[in-house]
């Protein structure tokens, strides 16, 4: 059993805050092939800030291959390419984990946002 209040004081100890919202300059510090609890293809990366007071802050993204779903996979190809990676580089048929390999020290910009679901505290 837990005791969910000293949970609570050691989450709040930690000092985690989000990125504020805005933009930043970023490079793919860590890239790596995995797999989603539904089994699709993915490439999991931590974009590092390279500039400003947030500098050397970590932010994690997915990109899941989606073949099965038309807009998803619209946007894992445009976000490649906001990235440096074309679509003519796709047509060579490089595999998951190649293409987690070209993302490494990829720099772009990127925008932080936050958004909340119903029931989550703003």
């Amino acid at each position: 059993m837990y005791n969910w209040n000293d949970l609570m004081k050691v989450a709040d100890e930690a000092g985690f805050t989000p990125l504020p919202v805005g933009e930043y300059d970023v490079i793919v510090a860590t890239s790596e092939a995995k797999q989603t609890s539904t089994g699709k293809d993915s490439i999991v990366v931590n974009f590092q800030v390279t500039s400003g007071p947030m500098m050397n802050r970590r932010i994690r993204n997915q990109f899941t291959i989606s073949p099965d779903n038309a807009n998803a996979i619209g946007f894992f190809f445009r976000h490649m390419a906001c990235l440096g990676i074309p679509r003519e580089w796709f047509a060579q048929g490089p595999s998951v984990s190649q293409v987690s390999a070209a993302l490494m020290n990829r720099r772009c910009r990127i925008t932080a946002s936050l958004r909340c679901w119903p029931g989550c505290p703003a």
